[in-house]
């Protein structure tokens, strides 16, 4: 009896808050479908703001990879241009040079990261120094789109974004500062600045925070310059070797101008042959 007595009045307490459902939904119900709106908004600004810096980082290593390649992929257009179809040269040419520089916008665009920001300044210069120094492919003479042009303008605008790597709001690791000051070192002597080149491999001598393996190239290439400054100024200098893109993935230095040796060899060939 007690236990029919409970059923009964739960089930008439449950029927009085059913009944008084409709006038607490017109009092709060706006309310709490606002709260839930909220929500709803807050939740999806989330998940977007995470889904657009996973595609940002996804776009910025896919970036940072083709950059990589297709420097690669100059290097091999410039051993082929002596052989191959002058035409397919430019071509190749002008296919590898567009998707680097498209890579280095998504980079500049789509990342805040300073390091980021040196590497992108890095692929440029690299681009313009490949550039700069690449051979025209034969009978560029007589069909000028095969020429590159404005090579002097190109060595310029490398210069202008070593220069920017070494920026101190770039917060640049030691393989950028090497890559960086390597680069102007690279120019400098291609121009005949001997005071600059010699200058840049100072500075990373006396940079105390880069490893032994970079101050390394830089005395072996220092201890170089006179003998260099020497012979350029008694024979009439060739067409410069161009550089080898510095390894932004490597803990080995890299090194522009002809690969650097190691210190047991010293009778490699200066950057800028005589």
């Amino acid at each position: 009896m007690k236990s029919e007595r409970r059923h009964e009045l739960k089930t008439n307490a449950l029927a009085r808050r059913l009944e008084g459902f409709p006038d607490y939904w017109r009092e709060y119900g706006n309310k709490v479908m606002l709260v839930i709106i909220v929500f709803l908004i807050a939740y999806l600004a989330v998940r977007y703001y995470n889904d657009k810096k996973t595609r940002q980082s996804q776009d910025v290593a896919n970036s940072l990879e083709t950059i990589q390649t297709q420097l690669g992929t100059l290097d091999q257009i410039e051993q082929m241009s002596s052989r191959a179809d002058p035409t397919t040269v430019a071509e190749l040419r002008q296919k590898s040079t567009s998707a680097v520089n498209d890579a280095i916008n998504t980079l500049l665009s789509n990342s805040k990261d300073p390091k980021v920001l040196a590497r992108a300044n890095l692929a440029q210069g690299n681009l313009d120094w490949h550039l700069a120094n690449m051979p025209d492919p034969p009978g560029a003479t007589t069909r000028p789109e095969l020429k590159i042009n404005n090579r002097d303008a190109l060595l310029n605008e490398a210069k202008s974004s070593f220069a920017k790597v070494l920026e101190p709001q770039y917060n640049q690791s030691g393989l950028d500062i090497f890559s960086g000051r390597v680069g102007l070192a690279a120019i400098a002597e291609n121009q005949g600045n001997w005071e600059e080149a010699r200058m840049q491999y100072q500075a990373i001598l006396d940079n105390p925070d880069l490893p032994p393996s970079f101050k390394d190239v830089a005395r072996e290439r220092l201890t170089r310059l006179t003998d260099i400054q020497k012979a350029a100024l008694l024979v009439p200098p060739p067409e410069a070797p161009r550089a080898l893109p510095p390894a932004t993935q490597s803990t080995q230095p890299a090194v522009l101008g002809p690969e650097a040796p190691p210190a047991t060899e010293p009778t490699a060939k200066p950057t800028t042959a005589p």
